[in-house]
């Protein structure tokens, strides 16, 4: 067991390529989505270790956000593990039979890193949203810096969200994300609404 990453292990193969593995991981689609999500964080691990926040036309906020996570290998890892945490586990409750059939909503989603996991992992189609337009704008600068950006980016609360998913006829199998409920003002309005964004929704937040 990793000592720093509870729940976690991590393995260094001769080539170089890190990997990480839940080791409670147990999911209805056996070894292949653990292998999938392992691949996926690893690549999205050297992905961002190399970016160069510099050249990105995003805001002073979300530049100092990112370069605080990036700032050493033990922060990165433990970013990447929380977001792998949740998507993992999303899955889990989720019936869709393969990771293409899947839409998958980051709701909250700040700098975009689960939906840069989701979509690395090869989510059929993620939606990223968050209620601000510069961290929405941010965060698909980033996904495309990356290549692996959302399909789609919205920009709202919770009754924008589910009127622009109606206008284009999209229902969502899970809405999730992390450090995200806490931040929500009306908690007892929002899960009223949040059943509209998709039928057997799958709903998993953590913090």
């Amino acid at each position: 067991m990793n000592k720093l990453f509870p729940g976690i292990l991590i393995l260094v193969k001769k080539e170089g390529i890190m990997r990480f593995f839940f080791d409670d991981i147990v999911l209805s689609r056996k070894r292949k989505i653990t292998t999938i999500l392992n691949s996926a964080a690893a690549r999205l691990y050297f992905k961002l270790q190399k970016i160069d926040l510099s050249v990105l036309d995003i805001s002073e906020y979300t530049r100092n956000y990112l370069a605080n996570k990036l700032k050493s290998d033990v922060t990165l890892k433990s970013e990447i593990k929380k977001y792998l945490y949740v998507l993992k586990n999303s899955l889990k409750l989720c019936d869709a039979c393969e990771l293409p059939d899947i839409t998958f909503m980051d709701y909250g989603g700040g700098h975009g890193m689960l939906s840069l996991l989701a979509k690395e992992s090869g989510i059929g189609r993620v939606i990223y949203t968050d209620i601000y337009s510069v961290s929405c704008n941010d965060a698909e600068k980033i996904g495309r810096a990356l290549n692996c950006k959302a399909d789609l980016y919205l920009c709202g609360d919770i009754d924008d969200i589910i009127s622009e998913l109606s206008e284009k006829s999209i229902k969502c199998n899970i809405v999730a994300n992390y450090d995200v409920i806490e931040h929500i003002y009306d908690i007892h309005y929002f899960f009223k609404r949040i059943c509209y964004f998709g039928d057997d929704l799958v709903v998993f937040f953590a913090s």
